[in-house]
């Protein structure tokens, strides 16, 4: 995923002219993921603990985290942050913020229910 952020950072604004000529819809395209990618790394924490969770026939618990933590902490966050400081960085900044704490959710969950070995002496 690191590779492809960095790529995607750095030929944004090339990307974005394979599919609009607008140079006002090229700036504001730039600038969104510009500001979204570097924390995109986030995701795939939530992505990987989730799918080991079901595989192991843990279903309900990385349903709830993540329809809590990414659909629902978001929504909270545009009624709350979003009246407070109107517009598009506010949005955007929902999408790192819920995955942040989706993320520390899943860590939490995942480490409490799979401690791991104890060392023998």
């Amino acid at each position: 995923s690191a590779v492809l952020i960095i790529l995607m950072y750095s030929f944004a604004p090339w990307i974005y002219r394979l599919f609009t000529t607008d140079s006002a819809v090229i700036v504001h395209g730039v600038h969104m993921s510009r500001f979204l990618l570097p924390s995109y790394f986030i995701y795939v924490i939530i992505g990987i603990l989730s799918g080991a969770l079901r595989g192991t026939g843990k279903v309900l618990v990385p349903m709830l985290l993540t329809c809590g933590g990414v659909c629902s902490l978001r929504i909270l966050w545009l009624f709350t942050a979003g009246q407070i400081y109107p517009g598009i960085n506010t949005i955007m900044l929902s999408y790192p913020v819920s995955w942040s704490i989706t993320a520390v959710l899943f860590i939490v969950y995942y480490f409490m229910k799979f401690p791991g070995k104890k060392k023998e002496n």
